[in-house]
């Protein structure tokens, strides 16, 4: 049997009003612990709240990435609106 963990919309923000990084940091950890034993995970779209994300928000998504390569066997990214320059 095929497990699929599917999640859409983190939309990492750090700056502004937004939720601190720790709030951050402490979710996408949770994601990857949630993850832990499925045999793809879905990152469906919209993975940052801007499509040019600041240097904080893009290490904060590849280190979320990095995590959840170890706790399955295969990552799906799909694009959505907010990760694309309209």
């Amino acid at each position: 049997m095929l497990r699929i963990f599917h999640t859409a919309d983190i939309q990492i923000e750090v700056r502004n009003s937004s939720p601190s990084y720790d709030e951050y940091l402490y979710m996408l950890n949770q994601l990857v612990e949630k993850a832990n034993g499925y045999d793809i995970a879905v990152l469906d779209g919209d993975l940052t709240e801007y499509a040019t994300p600041n240097e904080v928000e893009r290490q904060l998504l590849v280190d979320f990435v990095s995590k959840l390569k170890t706790s399955v066997k295969e990552i799906v990214i799909i694009k959505g609106n907010h990760d694309l320059i309209q």
